[in-house]
């Protein structure tokens, strides 16, 4: 089983496990001593550890080594707001396939204001020790289409609502994908968009999906394009 702290844990000392984590680890996963379990912190390093005892409230690990990871950029995501549980489920695919950064805009089709919130810090958490990715999501957000300018790197926008768009993709890989919220782009946002440093139309090929599938598809989409475009 995998833990998540934000402790930065010490070689041969005992981290003692009392929250929810617990729990998990006892009545769900069925646990028991001298289990072999690994541990993340969001900041590039996993622990790992042997479960030296279990007492009723709490369990106690035993730090044994630790590997620290470097950070793959990866690719960087720019969403029109969607519904909060499309958006929630973002989060989580986009920790699975290695997205590193979030940027949040609210757009003329987005349902509703984010608001960052405990559940989200969870969700992050969660995500991060099922998919064993040892770096912490960043989610930041921006006030408007305007500041996406401020955003350093390439810049593809997939989008389904723009027929002039050519099939074939940009030269060079993207930074970010610009993907929108339910109902897409509203014309006057395309327009808007044109007019952003390093930005590209891509056409998405397939018929029109939700936004908690088209983030992983467009992610997968760049990633299988990587060798192609770079021999260009």
């Amino acid at each position: 089983m995998n833990f998540f702290t934000d402790e930065n844990l010490a070689l041969n000392s005992i981290w003692k496990v009392q929250d929810e984590q617990f729990h998990h680890f006892k009545n769900v996963y069925r646990g028991k001593e001298q289990s072999k379990v690994k541990i993340f912190n969001g900041k590039g390093v996993i622990y790992y550890g042997t479960v030296s005892n279990i007492e009723k409230k709490s369990l106690g690990i035993l730090i044994e080594r630790e590997e620290a990871v470097s950070k793959n950029e990866g690719v960087k995501l720019i969403l029109g707001v969607p519904k909060k549980e499309y958006l929630e489920s973002i989060i989580k695919s986009s920790i699975q396939v290695g997205i590193s950064k979030i940027v949040l805009i609210n757009t003329k089709f987005s349902p509703y204001k984010f608001k960052n919130s405990d559940r989200i810090e969870k969700l992050i958490r969660s995500s991060i020790t099922q998919s064993e990715n040892p770096w912490m999501l960043e989610i930041v957000e921006l006030k408007g289409l305007s500041d996406v300018d401020s955003l350093e790197g390439q810049k593809w926008v997939f989008t389904t609502e723009m027929s002039d768009v050519n099939d074939e993709p940009p030269g060079s890989m993207p930074d970010y994908i610009f993907v929108g919220p339910e109902g897409g782009f509203h014309q006057d946002e395309l327009v808007e968009m044109a007019k952003i440093k390093n930005i590209s139309f891509v056409r998405c090929p397939t018929p029109i999906m939700k936004a908690e599938i088209a983030v992983p598809y467009c992610a997968g989409f760049v990633s299988s394009l990587a060798p192609s475009v770079n021999q260009r």
